[in-house]
């Protein structure tokens, strides 16, 4: 069953812009939430169309911005590493979309980022998304994950009540009187 799930999983790639965070250590978890932030996703989703786009490939029609704004941040990976140096990472189903996403996620941060006592941006882009393969394994929410988080219970869990609930025997309809 995980083989055929893993099938059937749409193919998922991710791309990172690395960017470089001038601001002291204890400022970087503030630089985060701010890049995290409703204001932030919501001007990339202007900038971008997301909304229009999203709706387009969903079959929907355009998408309100408070809609694609929970399916954006479910997609958006920040990690601290090393030297002050921030990845931004977004996995989308297509190469060129992860790409950018990633792209313009970093440059509004870098462009909005507070200035330094010398006027520099506290935040500098050092390197321009890169796209990863398809990913094998990816951490994007799926929906019976979503589900199983909702319910409060462990996957472990639900995938045993899942397995119970197919196999057990279903009762035969009584036959109509007549």
């Amino acid at each position: 069953m995980l083989l055929l799930s893993a099938y059937l999983r749409p193919r998922t790639f991710a791309a990172t812009a690395r960017i470089y965070a001038g601001a002291a250590t204890s400022a970087l978890a503030d630089e985060v939430a701010r890049i995290q932030s409703t204001p932030v996703l919501l001007q990339v989703i202007s900038n971008l169309d997301l909304g229009t786009k999203w709706g387009e490939k969903y079959k929907e029609g355009p998408l309100a911005a408070s809609f694609v704004e929970p399916l954006l941040r479910q997609n958006l990976f920040i990690q601290i590493g090393t030297a002050n140096l921030m990845e931004i990472r977004v996995e989308s189903d297509t190469q060129a979309e992860a790409a950018s996403i990633a792209r313009e996620l970093a440059g509004i941060a870098s462009a909005t980022s507070p200035r330094d006592a010398k006027g520099n941006r506290t935040l500098q882009i050092v390197e321009a998304p890169s796209v990863v393969g398809a990913l094998t394994r990816s951490r994007k929410a799926r929906p019976f994950a979503t589900l199983v988080s909702a319910m409060g219970i462990s996957s472990i869990v639900a995938s045993v009540l899942l397995l119970l609930f197919v196999t057990l025997p279903q009762k035969p309809n009584p036959a109509p009187a007549g």
